[in-house]
């Protein structure tokens, strides 16, 4: 069976931002998907992920994960906004059951 993980926060693409609980995270073994309606959609294959790191803004309410990808048509600047842990996340998604 094939696990998934789903994460509710906000998010960050390009200068837009939507916070907390406007986005949501999702990740399974094919894809990583944030759906943030008001600043957008994104969909990830593993091969458009670089990396994932932590990112802090301000902590505690100001972290979350920045996604670094191949992806042209998306912005760059791409961060999901949790009151979890970043590097948790992380190791979340990164689980070999993924």
């Amino acid at each position: 069976m094939e696990k998934n993980f789903t994460l509710t926060g906000g998010a960050r693409i390009g200068l837009a931002n939507a916070t907390y609980p406007f986005a949501d995270l999702y990740v399974d073994a094919d894809i990583l998907k944030i759906n943030a309606s008001l600043v957008g959609n994104l969909v990830f294959q593993p091969q458009d992920i670089i990396s994932i790191k932590p990112y802090t803004s301000i902590p505690l309410i100001g972290q979350g994960i920045k996604i670094y990808h191949r992806v042209e048509k998306y912005n760059s600047n791409v961060i999901f906004w949790t009151f979890r842990d970043p590097a948790g996340i992380i190791n979340e998604i990164e689980k070999p059951d993924f």
